[in-house]
C-alpha cells in the first residue's frame, strides 16, 4: 500500500499548492467591471493597477482569466492588452504582455517630418523616433516597461497616423479632447478574434450586483490507493472550480464505479463540496477478476455540470 499513500501525500500537497494560490489571489483583491462584466483578481489585478491610468493603457476586461490550452498559461484579455501569467519567473515579474503590436504589424504608408530633437527620442540601434504626443503618452504611461520598444516609424493606416510598438499601437486622434489626441487601438479585442478564442468567454459573468456568476465547473478526481487487491475499500478524493480557477462549494458529486467484470455501480456522495471546493468518499468492493477499475465523476451545480474520470489498478 506505499504507492497508495504515496498518491495519496502527493494529492494534499497539489491540493495545499491549489489553495495557497487562491489565498494569495484573495489577498491581492478582485475587482469587478460592470461595464463589460468581468473581473480581474489576484497578480492580473495588482499588474493592471501598477501603471496610473489602466482603463487608458489596458482598457476594460472583456473576458475573466482562463488557460489557454495551446499554452497551458492563464491568461485574461482586455480592450487593449492581454495579460500572461508565467508562475516560474520571479515575483513581481509573473505576468507579461503579449507582444500584441508586434502580432499586428503590418508595414503602412511611412510619415516624414522634419526632426525635431527637442520632441522626439530615437531608439537604438533600430534608429526609430518616437515624437509629441506619442513620446509624452509613452514616457506618462510605463515606458518600455509597458509599451515596449516602436517597431514602427510614424505611418499612415487607413487614414490615421498611427506608430507601432512591442505591445501596443498609438492613435493620433486630433478629434477628440487634447488629452485624449493619443488613443491605443483595441489590440486585444483584435487578437482575441484573430486567434478565433471562443467567443462564450466574453459574455459578462457578473450579475447587477457585480457578484462573479459560475459558468463553468471543472473538476478533479483522486483514488487513495492507485493498486489494491480483488476486495477493498477505496476512497476518492475530488477537487472543483470554477472557470477562474476558484473553489467551488456546494457541489453535488455522484460517481459510476466500473469493476472488471462487473456492472457499473452508482453513487450519490452524501457530502457536497466545503469552501475549499473538496469532498470525498468511499465505498467497498469486492470482485473475481483483476485489471482496471474506472471511476466517472460528474459534478453539478443547478443546471451547470462537469464529468471527470479516475482510475485503479485491482492487481493480486
Amino acid at each position: 500500500m506505499r504507492l497508495g499513500r504515496l498518491i495519496f501525500i502527493l494529492l494534499f500537497i497539489f491540493l495545499g499548492m491549489t489553495l495557497g494560490l487562491q489565498t494569495s489571489r484573495a489577498q491581492t483583491g478582485e475587482r469587478d467591471f460592470e461595464q463589460t462584466g468581468h473581473s480581474v483578481t489576484g497578480e492580473f489585478l495588482a499588474f493592471y493597477q501598477s501603471v496610473p491610468n489602466p482603463e487608458v493603457v489596458f482598457g476594460y476586461p472583456i473576458t475573466d482569466a482562463y488557460r489557454d490550452r495551446r499554452t497551458n498559461q492563464l491568461v485574461q484579455y482586455f480592450q487593449k492588452a492581454r495579460f500572461e501569467y508565467h508562475p516560474t519567473e520571479p515575483l513581481g515579474k509573473q505576468v507579461r504582455l503579449a507582444p500584441l503590436g508586434l502580432y499586428a504589424y503590418v508595414p503602412g504608408n511611412p510619415i516624414l517630418e522634419q526632426p525635431d530633437s527637442a520632441a522626439c527620442e530615437t531608439f537604438l540601434p533600430e534608429n526609430i523616433r518616437v515624437c509629441h504626443a506619442f513620446l509624452d503618452f509613452y514616457r506618462a504611461n510605463g515606458g518600455e516597461a509597458i509599451f515596449g520598444r516602436p517597431i514602427s516609424q510614424l505611418e499612415s493606416h487607413d487614414g490615421l497616423r498611427v506608430q507601432y510598438f512591442t505591445n501596443a499601437r498609438f492613435e493620433w486622434r486630433p478629434e477628440r479632447p487634447e488629452k485624449h489626441w493619443v488613443k491605443l487601438t483595441d489590440l486585444g479585442q483584435y487578437y482575441f478574434t484573430e486567434q478565433k478564442e471562443d467567443p462564450a468567454r466574453l459574455l459578462p459573468t457578473t450579475d447587477g450586483e457585480n457578484i462573479l456568476a459560475i459558468r463553468e465547473l471543472r473538476a478533479r478526481a483522486y483514488v487513495q490507493n492507485a493498486v489494491t487487491g480483488r476486495a477493498g475499500s477505496q476512497k476518492v478524493y475530488i477537487f472543483v472550480q470554477d472557470q477562474r480557477r476558484l473553489a467551488i462549494r456546494d457541489v453535488q458529486i455522484t460517481l459510476i464505479v466500473r469493476l472488471p467484470g462487473q456492472t457499473e455501480k452508482r453513487f450519490i456522495v452524501p457530502d457536497v463540496t466545503n469552501v475549499h471546493g473538496l469532498t470525498q468518499y468511499a465505498f467497498d468492493f469486492e470482485t473475481e477478476q483483476i485489471g482496471l477499475a474506472e471511476i466517472e465523476v460528474t459534478a453539478s451545480l443547478g443546471a451547470i455540470k462537469t464529468t471527470t474520470v479516475t482510475s485503479f489498478r485491482i492487481w493480486w
